[in-house]
């Protein structure tokens, strides 16, 4: 059996134009991803690099348990799987708050909700584009700042990861932005 994988937008569009499409959900199976699922991610790819960065991450996070041959090593459950512990990882990563106070929101929190779509989906890349543009644009414009991920490169991240979206969406669904261009400026909620 051969495996495919399809965003659920474009299965839907299939569905609409191909009146056997409904045979190829018989065995389908839905990949989400939960908030803890996300930041499990970046956790485990930090934690697998083969640098000094990795292995301080490693003792530093501790439980990491290594294959056989080494090559591959698997974060402790509660970085993969237990909010609490993320939270307190990421807050030692990234700023504690996204403005000077935690009326604008904590980064845990913020990262997720500022990337979903409107069905509260995030796409893993998505998310991985954004802490990679965050890093990169902290280390840049904030040199001497006391942790990997300023506050503004977060924003700055999802800014990059938002725009990639919209450039997918629109190779995939040509009429999107000229649908779109008319609303440039304009915020909701918005008089119809």
């Amino acid at each position: 059996m051969t495996a495919v994988f399809i965003r659920p937008d474009m299965f839907d569009s299939a569905r609409q134009h191909f009146p056997d499409a409904s045979k190829l959900s018989g065995y389908a199976a839905e990949l989400t991803w939960t908030q803890t699922d996300l930041y499990g991610l970046p956790f485990h790819c930090l934690g697998n690099e083969d640098s000094e960065t990795a292995r301080r991450f490693q003792r530093s996070t501790g439980g990491w348990l290594s294959e056989a041959e080494g090559t591959r090593h698997v974060p402790p459950l509660l970085l993969r799987n237990d909010e609490e512990s993320q939270i307190r990882l990421f807050e030692q990563i990234a700023d504690p708050f996204m403005g000077s106070n935690f009326r604008r929101g904590r980064p845990y929190t913020w990262l997720p909700n500022h990337l979903m779509d409107g069905n509260g989906r995030i796409s893993p890349r998505s998310f991985l584009q954004a802490l990679l543009t965050a890093a990169e644009s902290t280390h840049a414009a904030y040199h001497g700042h006391d942790r990997a991920l300023h506050q503004e490169a977060i924003r700055t991240g999802v800014q990059k990861a938002s725009q990639r979206r919209v450039d997918e969406v629109s190779e995939d669904t040509p009429w999107v932005e000229p649908a779109i261009r008319p609303l440039a400026g304009c915020q909701v909620p918005i008089e119809k």
